[in-house]
């Protein structure tokens, strides 16, 4: 039973330390009556590349019985939170300006059509918003940041490289550099490198800061808070020193005018930069300090080489080889195995969070697209679409639905009323027919 409390602890509750330190704390029981209802809900968006290989993706069987495909077979532990959803077609891309790869992504989120500027060749810039900033409007003003915008080894600034927008013509570029994340959330780090690294090696942990209000803290709570506490301040202990160990300065830093060491666009980094964001992003919800998160691997067209799978060919080039390639098939599904390895490594983050009768995976709600469903000959038919958690129980999970070739800006719009965005089209109206039914309960 939670003890009980001179001064209760609110939602917004942070410990502060000498030197400016502030860290948020994760949701803990005592903080339950102070709650205006329900743990907060959460929207996250992910993308991958270069469509799929279809045969190997969609799962097959009935819609609670079905059985994981090759692809999406990583996803199985959590079969029950997930709804999979078959013939989901980008028909808004079909008819935008741009060349195929453009009009994937700059459709994906925003549901309209790229602008005929040129700005790009056959296409400017997307005619957003898109979702997660309507959804940020609503939902994020109680957050310190009302979302936030990660990316994997995502190199150009153009319109194949921006998935999210503000508003028309404004692309909002995310941030790449997992120290760089790290610094917006929880701290501020010197530009400078060597600045940096002589800081790093004389600072204290920011826990250290906090330490004796981390104790008083303790004593007060459950048994089970306690708990909580225990593994946030373990989550981020760890984070900080991985984020040392893997950026430590070497000898590239020997200029003065050399960037931090972290080779960012060094293929052979791409996994350990996906791990890094993928707990900062955790921590980033965790903590509430926002409710609305992108992650975009790579972007459109993209030119990945998968070293640490045995690959040597960019993604892109694979992706454009014929169905009847047997190796260049085996070489992306492996590829695409790979990406579901690292969505179900993140909901296995989010279900591991207690939040409330639930997690935070429960009352998140994960959406992992694509540009296009098949890549060697440029289809937005049959794009791959996979939820997971259920925004507080408004989805029914455990299921794969075969849409029939419904346009995917009926999924758009379900997702904005799951978070109390009261529309019936989202994006191009010519391409809607109201939220996509039989999602929810």
């Amino acid at each position: 039973m939670t003890p009980l409390l001179r001064r209760p602890l609110s939602r917004r509750t942070v410990l502060r330390g000498l030197g400016g330190v502030a860290i948020a704390l994760p949701f803990l029981e005592v903080m339950q009556a102070r709650a205006e209802g329900a743990p907060p809900k959460r929207l996250i968006l992910l993308f991958s590349a270069n469509g799929t290989v279809p045969g190997a993706w969609a799962p097959t069987g009935g819609e609670t019985d079905f059985t994981f495909s090759p692809i999406l077979e990583p996803l199985a532990p959590h079969r029950k939170k997930l709804l999979v959803l078959g013939n989901v077609d980008l028909k808004v891309a079909f008819d935008s300006p741009g060349i195929a790869h453009q009009r994937g992504i700059g459709t994906l989120w925003t549901g309209r059509k790229l602008d005929d500027s040129h700005l790009f060749g056959l296409a400017g810039w997307g005619i957003g918003p898109s979702i997660d900033q309507v959804v940020a409007q609503a939902i994020g003003g109680a957050t310190r940041f009302g979302s936030l915008e990660l990316g994997v080894q995502v190199s150009d600034d153009t319109v194949a490289a921006r998935m999210c927008y503000a508003g028309p013509a404004q692309p909002l570029p995310p941030l790449v550099d997992p120290r760089a994340v790290f610094d917006r959330l929880f701290g501020s780090f010197d530009a400078d490198p060597k600045v940096a690294a002589a800081r790093r090696a004389h600072r204290k942990s920011v826990l250290d800061a906090v330490r004796a209000e981390f104790a008083a803290i303790s004593k007060r709570v459950s048994v089970d808070d306690r708990r909580k506490l225990d593994a946030h301040a373990t989550a981020i202990r760890d984070l900080e020193q991985r984020l040392d160990v893997v950026f430590e300065p070497g000898p590239a830093c020997a200029k003065p005018d050399e960037p931090p060491p972290l080779p960012l666009s060094d293929p052979a980094s791409f996994p350990a930069i996906t791990e890094l964001q993928l707990d900062l992003l955790t921590m980033a919800l965790t903590c509430d300090l926002t409710r609305v998160v992108s992650l975009q691997w790579s972007q459109a067209a993209s030119p990945t080489v998968f070293s640490w799978l045995g690959l040597t060919d960019l993604h892109h080039e694979l992706s454009h080889r014929s169905d009847s390639d047997a190796p260049a098939q085996a070489a992306l599904i492996a590829i695409h195995r790979w990406y579901a390895e690292q969505v179900a490594a993140l909901l296995t983050r989010l279900d591991s969070v207690q939040e409330g009768d639930g997690t935070l995976l429960d009352h998140s709600l994960v959406v992992w697209g694509n540009e296009m469903g098949h890549g060697n000959d440029h289809s937005y038919l049959s794009t791959p679409f996979v939820l997971a958690g259920s925004a507080g129980g408004i989805f029914k999970t455990g299921r794969y639905l075969d849409r029939a070739h419904q346009s995917h800006n009926d999924l758009l719009v379900t997702c904005l009323n799951a978070f109390g965005v009261p529309v019936n089209t989202f994006g191009d109206p010519a391409y809607c027919s109201g939220p996509m039914s039989g999602l929810t309960t």
